[in-house]
């Protein structure tokens, strides 16, 4: 069965509203579907969307805005003819922005702030007919492996109300995952797209550096870490976004070349055959994970041997310590953008605005000397160049997205620890150990819900390809999807129960 059909599902009655148990039925591709063929309006997908937020919000605390005015007549820019025409999803509260609407990155700092130009990528999530609802809850400046700060409080895992859904994309992950959109946009700067989606139950996919365009205002934030993409449910929804987003803009700074057909098309080829690595061994500390994490690594291996690929067990030989750190030093240099924009607000940069870690990266940042900054970016062509050599055998190489089963609050927030260097080494030990090199070398990487440690706690797999080689994971992913489909299974809160709410 080909990916494309595997999801199909009855439409809804005919000449009757659209109710949220058919609506969570459906992927974006799914509803743009029934749109286009009239089977139901983008008014009434757009109805139920608001509906199932308003409903669901007041328990995950994972919208930081609803957009009224788009909630009662959708985005007239939104091209209506778009593969995603008349698809309703919600923009994280950081990164890419609209013009005249708020981005206050999760920080009382930036309260206020409003931005003055539409992002790229948020043009072409217009061209592509994706109605923007609203924005999503970020710790304050994407710092954070949980999505919980002082200006905007806990968002909480549809899961497991009393635990986090990650971060720092965690309100986009909620969302998701609790069935309010099929998709919605996410940023990963050391795993921030596949950590939620790891602990949420969600296909997150970090694409290449470059393959996604942060213009107008950025070349590439973070020194080249930071990636933007999306959350979403399906492997399909993942590779009709890529083709909808992928490309540069006149002056971003790297071109990759792409697959001869679309993302979506590679999904109906099969692979070739891969050589495969997979560990399961925490680079951070050296020990090996839990036993349900090794367990559901172990099991995609023996998977990706059946599927005729070439497996071995075997860790990349490079220096973990330096990718941390150069990860770290990528995550600093980008709160000396918060100066002006603080300043033009009016505010200050101080313990009565910023939690402790903030505060103590962006007074270093201030701090260090030209030569140290020089010096530190050095280690990402080290980290680069070592795992390079890498994946010039192995075509993949497999993972645990995270360190540990699940995450409560209070552990790796920016409040809780005083010193960014005791933050970081908290969330290399934890959520970021097998995430965080990757965004040093720019490769794509995606997790996929393969596993359940229980029936609260959804276990990521994640695989990471060759620069550019998207179409390679993606293709792996729907192999995967069709092997041990995870559509059907639903956290306790979901908006396909509203009526029990």
């Amino acid at each position: 069965m080909k990916p494309g059909n595997a999801r199909i599902r009855s439409t809804p009655a005919q000449n009757s509203a659209m109710r949220l148990d058919e609506y969570v039925k459906y992927d974006g591709l799914g509803l743009a579907g029934l749109v286009r063929g009239g089977e139901v309006s983008a008014d009434e997908v757009r109805r139920c969307a608001v509906d199932a937020a308003r409903r669901l919000n007041p328990h995950l605390n994972a919208i930081v805005e609803l957009f009224e005015d788009r909630c009662a007549g959708g985005d007239p820019q939104a091209d209506a003819g778009g593969v995603f025409g008349g698809v309703p999803y919600f923009l994280k509260d950081l990164g890419a922005t609209e013009e005249g609407r708020l981005c206050e990155m999760g920080s009382r700092m930036l309260r206020g702030y409003v931005a003055d130009k539409t992002s790229s990528l948020v043009k072409r999530f217009k061209k592509a007919g994706m109605v923007n609802l609203g924005r999503t809850a970020t710790p304050e400046a994407g710092f954070a492996g949980t999505t919980e700060s002082a200006a905007t409080g806990k968002t909480r895992n549809p899961w497991n109300l009393g635990r986090s859904p990650g971060g720092s994309s965690g309100g986009a992950a909620a969302l998701v995952a609790s069935g309010v959109v099929p998709f919605a946009h996410g940023s990963d700067g050391a795993g921030s797209i596949r950590m939620p989606a790891a602990l949420s139950g969600l296909v997150g996919l970090k694409p290449s550096r470059g393959r996604v365009s942060f213009g107008p205002d950025f070349d590439e934030p973070g020194l080249g870490c930071a990636i933007e993409f999306a959350l979403t449910r399906t492997v399909r929804d993942t590779a009709a976004l890529l083709d909808a987003v992928a490309g540069p803009y006149p002056g971003d700074p790297f071109v990759l070349p792409r697959p001869s057909g679309s993302y979506l098309e590679a999904l109906a080829v099969p692979s070739r055959r891969l050589r495969v690595a997979f560990t399961t061994t925490n680079w951070s500390t050296g020990a090996k994970v839990a036993p349900v994490i090794a367990d559901a690594v172990r099991r995609t291996a023996a998977d990706l041997e059946a599927m005729g690929h070439a497996v071995e067990e075997t860790d990349p030989v490079f220096d973990a310590r330096m990718a941390y750190e150069a990860n770290r030093l990528a995550f600093n240099s980008m709160l000396l953008l918060l100066g002006p924009l603080v300043a033009a607000l009016g505010g200050s940069a101080d313990a009565e605005h910023a939690e402790p870690v903030i505060l103590d990266a962006y007074r270093q940042m201030q701090s260090m000397s030209l030569g140290e900054f020089f010096v530190g970016t050095l280690a990402f062509n080290y980290v680069r160049r070592q795992l390079g050599e890498f994946f010039e055998t192995y075509d993949v190489l497999v993972t645990p997205t995270i360190g540990v089963r699940h995450l409560d609050f209070d552990t790796v927030d920016c409040s809780s620890f005083q010193t960014v260097e005791a933050f970081r080494e908290a969330m290399e030990a934890t959520v970021a150990p097998f995430t965080a090199p990757f965004n040093v070398t720019g490769q794509p990487a995606i997790s996929l819900p393969l596993a359940q440690a229980d029936e609260t706690t959804p276990t990521g797999v994640h695989f990471v390809g060759r620069m550019a080689e998207e179409d390679t994971l993606l293709r792996l992913a729907a192999a995967f999807e069709e092997l041990r489909p995870w559509r059907d299974r639903r956290p306790a809160l979901h908006a396909g129960l509203c009526a029990d709410l």
